[in-house]
């Protein structure tokens, strides 16, 4: 079995939950079709917090580990208590540390999260001071790793160069999210990772942010197979697409897999597509079919977002056959033809 190694970021997660802000739906702003918003000056009262460990790479690792694949998050923490806590959730949920670097007199990256307890959807402020000096090294990467790699800061161009090469000449498998910033920063460097990538996986705010820097056809833009089709030509072998409520996609090989969300009310929906990520994964590294595979991140994903946080409902092995029962007779294959 593969040994997945999950680069990106390590951070603690505070969430605060609130139903005093105004959502707006803005369905023109194709980016962003809903807003929240507050009174500037105004005080809110919060009347209970949450912490989580989170952060792309912890999350993977985490729900990679419960489903029983060997996972090492390769990310930066300080030699604050901060780091201390996320090393002992990591350990306790076997979750391999020797890739993880404690950096002496630097504090732990941190994010507020701001979740409207009326959807269960986030806004996120994220502080990413120490994961600006994540250097990948080439040497730790061979043949028998998965690299998951999600969104990076500071010098990720070098550090996408470092992981490419991993994949072009030592072997590596890719899988990969990217983050916004990445696609803001340099379109044609996530494009590139595309290139070579075995898995991606986005949500469709982001597919549609990707495919819109190419040759596209716009009014098609918020057509889903549309989206799919558009970045496995660009090389992803098995491409997914998360949409909350609307439910995910996969592209693999000669069909598209839908699988419908539960349609559950969430409490939050941080780590929902994290979890999704690490429940896909796990599945073909075990060897399910790619029906299974789209169970298996659902179920994954419905247990995350009755949380806050986005490791607490993460399913282990022997509780994923069940869950996923639920919602495998409902996965639906399209063939492609031609």
């Amino acid at each position: 079995m593969k040994k997945v190694i999950c680069i990106g970021s390590a951070l603690k997660d505070i969430f605060l939950p609130t139903g005093d802000g105004h959502v707006t739906q803005t369905p023109e702003d194709i980016m962003a079709k809903r807003k929240i918003t507050f009174e500037l000056g105004a005080k809110y009262r919060i009347e209970n917090r949450f912490t989580s460990a989170g952060g792309g790479a912890l999350n993977v690792a985490i729900g990679l580990a419960r489903l029983g694949v060997s996972s090492a998050p390769y990310a930066l923490i300080g030699d604050d208590a901060i780091g201390m806590w996320i090393r002992d959730i990591l350990v306790k949920n076997n979750v391999k540390t020797e890739m993880l670097r404690q950096v002496s007199k630097e504090q732990t990256d941190l994010s507020m999260i701001l979740v409207d307890r009326k959807s269960g959807e986030r806004v996120v402020f994220v502080n990413r001071d120490l994961q600006e000096k994540l250097i990948v090294d080439g040497a730790l990467m061979d043949t028998q790793s998965l690299l998951f790699v999600s969104a990076l800061s500071g010098n990720w161009q070098q550090n996408y160069t470092t992981i490419r090469n991993a994949v072009l000449t030592q072997g590596a498998t890719l899988a990969y999210n990217p983050g916004q910033s990445n696609m803001n920063d340099s379109i044609d460097a996530v494009y590139q990772m595309i290139d070579i990538a075995q898995y991606l996986f986005v949500n469709k705010d982001e597919a549609i942010q990707i495919v819109a820097q190419r040759k596209h056809e716009r009014a098609r833009l918020d057509d889903t197979v549309y989206l799919l089709e558009q970045l496995r030509a660009h090389g992803a072998q098995t491409v997914v697409i998360t949409a909350g409520f609307a439910g995910a996609w996969m592209l693999h090989k000669d069909a598209i897999y839908f699988v419908p969300s539960s349609g559950a009310r969430p409490v939050d929906t941080t780590g929902a597509g994290d979890a999704f990520t690490s429940g896909v994964l796990a599945a073909f590294i075990h060897g399910e079919m790619p029906a299974t595979a789209c169970a298996w991140g659902a179920a994954n994903a419905m247990r995350v977002v009755q949380f806050y946080g986005s490791n607490e409902g993460l399913i282990s092995l022997a509780m994923m056959r069940t869950h996923a029962e639920l919602f495998l007779p409902k996965v639906k294959k399209t063939v492609l033809a031609g």
